[in-house]
């Protein structure tokens, strides 16, 4: 049986915003930005950021979470990994009963394989289809402009282009960014760390319309379907 999945929500936005005020509202930010967002005290001034805290896709994605949480009540509800790096919010999706996949003790055993149970989604192509064929409840918690990323690579890999994607290569954002060109299938892609990649990745561009070789090291072109660094 295919996988139920909820990609705009729960309805339920209105019942979980008190708990969601409760654990990330503050009087005293609400204070600061009655007084123009600055504070003060004698000689001391606080200025506070007028842009801050979560971006739209953290807070529709902690949203959802808590969503889920009430949604299914009885069921087992994981995280495929962390929403955001913030302990604080981290720590009051496990006190709500959610796990996290990538915490040790969350694991699923032999035993509890075949249970369903709803899944927050930021996951390769691969690890969908194996949620999918477990008959998983997925919800899918990924950010508007990242699917939007993710549709342009689809869409290079399909009309034969080469997507380079700036990221480290084992970090879960990079691999299900890049596991978007593999659906056509086996788009062609690169992941550059940092500026000396890209730059060997720019001469071998380079060197490839000239007909010139330097004698500086050249990344060999990519194979079809796999990771490769600029200076591999």
């Amino acid at each position: 049986m295919p996988s139920l999945i909820f990609r705009k929500g729960l309805d339920l936005k209105a019942a979980v915003a008190g708990e969601l005020a409760q654990d990330y509202r503050s009087a005293l930010v609400d204070e600061l930005k009655a007084t123009d967002f600055t504070y003060r005290s004698g000689r001391l001034t606080l200025h506070l950021a007028r842009e801050f805290g979560f971006c739209y896709g953290v807070d529709r994605a902690v949203d959802y979470a808590y969503q889920s949480r009430r949604k299914f009540p009885d069921r087992r509800v994981f995280l495929t990994g962390e929403i955001i790096h913030n302990p604080h919010v981290n720590d009051n999706l496990r006190a709500s009963g959610i796990r996290f996949l990538d915490d040790p003790a969350s694991r699923p055993t032999p035993r509890t394989r075949g249970r369903r149970h709803p899944a927050g989604v930021r996951v390769t192509i691969a690890q969908l289809a194996a949620f999918d064929r477990r008959g998983c409840t997925l919800v899918d918690t990924t950010c508007g402009s990242v699917l939007n990323v993710w549709k342009a690579v689809r869409r290079y890999a399909e009309d034969g282009f080469t997507s380079v994607i700036h990221g480290k290569i084992r970090h879960e954002e990079t691999l299900a960014t890049a596991s978007q060109a593999l659906k056509p299938p086996s788009g062609p892609y690169l992941v550059v760390l940092d500026r000396d990649e890209a730059a060997g990745v720019c001469r071998y561009i380079r060197e490839a319309e000239t007909g010139v070789r330097s004698s500086r090291a050249t990344p060999r072109p990519p194979r079809r379907g796999s990771t490769r660094t600029g200076t591999s």
